[in-house]
């Protein structure tokens, strides 16, 4: 979202993240080289919507990733 509509992320609202090693461990667990499987609802592997910490997240690395 930092790279497509800034202008909807608010990082100063957030409050906390689901336990990052929790939603690491779990995502790795879903994908391999082979297999890639479409996540529908993250809230599977992080109960908050998201793992792990926002701070370096920035527009120009939403860029890169796109």
């Amino acid at each position: 979202m930092l790279a497509h509509r800034p202008d909807l992320v608010h990082l100063d609202r957030i409050d906390y993240s689901s336990d990052h090693s929790h939603g690491h461990k779990m995502d790795k667990l879903r994908r391999t080289r082979a297999y890639q499987p479409v996540l529908t609802d993250i809230r599977s592997i992080a109960p908050t919507g998201w793992f792990g910490s926002p701070q370096h997240a920035t527009a120009e690395k939403g860029q890169r990733m796109i």
